[in-house]
């Protein structure tokens, strides 16, 4: 038992102990149906040690595991014969081939959880095993066997370095006689998903094409890899071919697990065409599979792509639940980029939400996953959207500075790169540096054909230097249009204003113009949200972006009315006639008390006092509503108050205050 590294379990005891470990690792048998000493002497062996102190136990996985401590360790190397330690340390690699790749298929094919943590527990055995058979000149298949798997466990949980030269050394290997096809396949795709998630897509895709092998498994897993990367290179047409072949591939196989990663491939297709019925649909069915699976990461990720959709339909609540719900399903599971993109998605609702010290807090997280991964995507995705949070600030420089980097960081990541030139074009534009905005109209133009958010930005940035191409792109933008996603038609009609607003420009209907675009960013504005007490412009970062630019084109006085309106419509709001004839609170219609003489010089009083910062005394009260009048002290306070009274109730109500210092209209 020296030879293991770290934890043991009492399969992997029995199977070094064992006489013949060939007939059980190769032979397909489980490690326990082996020849040799039976399960009772290996467990009698170790419950001897422990009761010595010579070893200690855990439960891991599910397992009860062993471990001999240090010193003891380095005792008993000692005593094994250098014959004994060769034989005991090729039962160890053996053993550690044979169940890590059992181990691996388990938790690939079924979505086994516990095997896919088994796997994690044993890595330093792996390493071990890998280690030896290098040292010794080993077989150079199992050396790549080995690599195999434990490329598995680096691919999610790094660290980067070590994966690249893990496979690095493995690739320099695929000329050996002992490397056949399966194994050439396996190692090439695992460098394409290294070099993808490095944002290296050409590289990536390039490794990936031609890849084959006479296994649906593995064969859906390289189209599933080339959907990936074609998706990322915008080749959209080529992704979705390569999905559904992948789907189809791994429906194949018919795991619950594989079945709802297909679902997943399919509902992204639809997704990507904007059929998000049918996504939903997909993804609901996806998540009764994974549920059945009991896989985390995979629940998580249907979980989140249905917050996205919920997102478009404009549920905030709901994707925030969701998404929510994703990252604790998830835990501390399996890949750091998985759980970094999550966080990524937390961010951008939170964003959307004006949440925005909980944006960043989440993005902070998501940036230190990104890191330890060196996941490139997640990296740019996080940094991009800290520049979106400091444009929703306001704080432009800062804004600035994230998204150039981002875009240093995208390199050939199409996706990344057309998100962060949307973003930098908004930044020149708030900052009125039309020339520089306008100087990215060709890159947004080419990156973004199918997004009708960019489009119709586009549209309204060039109105004024080339209406021509303004209007064609606001067509485009608007034959996109999907109804399903909530606030996309908001968006493209503010930006589609600023076209109107220009070809009207110093023309004799430009005052109409004006109203029209006054009109519809108070629409926009009062639009109510589906979650209850919010607005559109609430929710949506893009509604929130086409409306400041569109206010921005008003002239001062019609800034003014705007936001006088919309200050209306949020605050507890008291508009009175000068002489006091009506009033009218935000939450309630209009009041007339013009046959009610004493309600008018009340509130006209009132009026008048509030404007002087100064309350009506008991005396001053008296003397508006009954000049000259002789009255005791009691019977005038009654009048009063059955005045005041009446004014409340007809729907002044706590607006109207009164006490020892004076009547007063709430300041």
């Amino acid at each position: 038992c020296s030879v293991f590294r770290g934890g043991f379990d009492i399969d992997a005891a029995r199977a070094v102990v064992e006489t013949n470990p060939s007939e059980v690792l190769f032979r397909g048998r489980r490690a326990t149906e082996a020849v040799g000493p039976g399960v009772n002497h290996v467990l009698d062996t170790l419950q001897s040690l422990w009761e010595k102190s010579l070893v200690t136990t855990f439960d891991r996985s599910g397992s009860r595991f062993f471990r001999l401590f240090e010193t003891i360790a380095e005792y008993a190397s000692g005593r094994l014969t250098p014959a004994r330690r060769t034989e005991v340390e090729q039962r160890h690699c053996d053993y550690y081939t044979a169940a890590g790749l059992k181990w691996a298929q388990e938790a690939n094919t079924m979505g086994s959880f516990s095997s896919w943590k088994t796997l994690e527990d044993s890595r330093d055995n792996l390493w071990a095993a890998k280690s030896r058979l290098e040292e010794k000149g080993g077989s150079a298949g199992q050396v790549l066997w080995l690599t195999v798997v434990l490329e598995e466990i680096l691919s999610r949980k790094g660290p980067t370095d070590t994966h690249e030269k893990l496979l690095e050394g493995a690739l320099r290997m695929l000329d050996s006689d002992d490397c056949g096809p399966e194994l050439s396949m396996r190692l090439k795709l695992a460098e394409a998903c290294r070099l993808r998630t490095l944002g290296e897509i050409a590289r990536a895709r390039d490794l990936a094409e031609g890849l084959f092998f006479d296994d649906d498994y593995l064969n859906a897993l390289v189209a599933e890899e080339q959907c990936i990367v074609c998706r990322g290179s915008d080749d959209e047409v080529q992704a979705k071919l390569l999905g559904e072949k992948a789907a189809s591939l791994f429906e194949r196989v018919g795991t619950d697990y594989l079945i709802s990663r297909a679902l997943l491939l399919r509902a992204s297709g639809a997704y990507e065409v904007g059929k998000l019925d049918q996504a939903r649909l997909l993804l609901q069915q996806a998540l009764e599979h994974a549920r059945k699976c009991g896989h985390p990461t995979l629940r998580s990720r249907v979980l989140n792509n249905l917050a996205v959709l919920e997102r478009h339909a404009g549920d905030m609540s709901r994707s925030l639940t969701l998404i929510e719900e994703a990252i604790k399903v998830q835990g501390h599971h399996d890949s750091l980029a998985e759980r970094a993109q999550r966080l990524n998605h937390l961010a951008a609702r939170y964003i959307d939400l004006l949440r925005h010290d909980e944006a960043e807090s989440a993005l902070s997280e998501a940036l230190t996953l990104g890191r330890q991964r060196a996941a490139h995507r997640q990296l740019t995705d996080s940094t991009c959207l800290l520049g979106r949070l400091e444009l929703d600030r306001n704080n432009l420089q800062a804004s600035k500075e994230h998204i150039l980097t981002a875009i240093e960081m995208a390199g050939n990541a199409k996706r990344e790169q057309y998100r962060a030139v949307h973003y930098l074009a908004l930044i020149h534009w708030f900052a009125d540096d039309l020339s520089a905005a306008i100087a990215l109209v060709p890159q947004l133009l080419k990156y973004h054909q199918h997004n009708p958010y960019c489009l119709s930005m586009v549209a309204a940035l060039v109105a004024g230097t080339d209406m021509a191409c303004a209007a064609d792109t606001l067509n485009k933008a608007r034959n996109l249009d999907n109804k399903s996603v909530l606030d996309l038609s908001y968006t493209i009609e503010l930006y589609a204003a600023q076209l109107d607003l220009a070809r009207q420009r110093g023309g004799a209907k430009e005052a109409d113009a004006l109203a029209k675009v006054r009109d519809l960013l108070l629409k926009v504005c009062r639009h109510p949200a589906v979650d209850p007490g919010r607005t559109l412009p609430e929710v949506s970062f893009d509604v929130r972006a086409a409306a400041s630019l569109l206010f921005k084109t008003l002239p001062t006085d019609e800034q003014f009315q705007v936001w006088a309106e919309l200050a209306f419509d949020k605050e507890e709001t008291l508009v009175v006639h000068h002489d006091g004839l009506w009033f009218q609170t935000r939450s309630n219609d209009r009041v007339d008390i013009a046959r009610r003489p004493q309600l008018c010089q009340l509130l006209a009083a009132l009026i008048r006092g509030w404007q002087a910062q100064t309350p009506l005394s008991h005396d001053d009260v008296l003397d508006i509503l009954w000049p000259g009048e002789g009255m005791s002290f009691k019977s005038a306070t009654n009048r009063i108050y059955k005045v005041v009274s009446l004014l409340r109730k007809r729907g002044l109500g706590k607006a109207l205050m009164g006490g020892t210092e004076g009547y007063c209209i709430d300041p």
